[in-house]
């Protein structure tokens, strides 16, 4: 036999095991649950959108990668590669950087990239670094990732560049002060899936003669 906890009120204790026996309310208060985090090679392009749009983040800019050089999205090349998708997004963290530029080919996140510094002086999206935050930047992934294999570009006289291996990703760190600086973090096999359409787009615009695209084109 069941007994009606309510009709016992008359009881303290019984009340007070009435008041045990209901279920909990929600906790209005408590902090929503942390947004899914975006993965190399994972990651798909609907699921991307969903994420910026569940996290108030901005599509700034969106462009197919350029063949041969620019990126598609900055106006330095009128061809791009339709399988990959370059898209730059406000209002994320991408290493303590807000605004990050996102690559997909055939739909799947393959890369992630930040300018830090704009040796072009162009109007863009990304906010330059100072060199004293740049440097703070190189020291705060140091302390995260530990010590990078540093490299130098053809012009440099000390090394510029800084690689740190994640395994089936590679995070490098340029510093350019005419090119550029930037920070990328790309997926070792689908950087060579992109390498290999660029390298059949090529041939395809080689062979409708000479011109500015193929005059870049590897």
């Amino acid at each position: 036999m069941t007994t009606n906890c309510f009709t016992h009120l008359r009881h303290a204790a019984v009340i007070f095991l009435c008041m045990l026996a209901q279920p909990a309310l929600a906790d209005e208060s408590a902090a929503p649950a942390p947004l899914p985090a975006l993965v190399l090679g994972k990651t798909t392009l609907p699921e991307a959108r969903e994420i910026w749009l569940n996290s108030g983040a901005t599509v700034v800019g969106e462009g197919h990668l350029a063949i041969g050089g620019g990126n598609g999205v900055d106006g330095l090349s009128t061809v791009g590669l339709p399988q990959a998708l370059l898209v730059t997004v406000d209002g994320v963290e991408f290493e303590s950087l807000p605004v990050a530029r996102y690559a997909f080919v055939d739909e799947v996140l393959y890369a992630i990239s930040a300018q830090l510094q704009n040796g072009m002086k162009k109007k863009m999206a990304f906010k330059d670094l100072s060199d004293d935050e740049l440097s703070q930047l190189q020291h705060a992934l140091t302390g995260k990732y530990g010590k990078p294999r540093p490299l130098k570009d053809l012009f440099a006289t000390k090394a510029n560049i800084f690689v740190w291996d994640r395994g089936a990703n590679e995070m490098v760190l340029t510093v350019n002060a005419i090119s550029g600086s930037n920070l990328s973090l790309k997926n070792k096999a689908l950087v060579k899936k992109v390498e290999a359409y660029t390298k059949t787009e090529c041939k395809k615009h080689r062979q409708k003669g000479p011109g500015p695209v193929t005059a870049i084109c590897l």
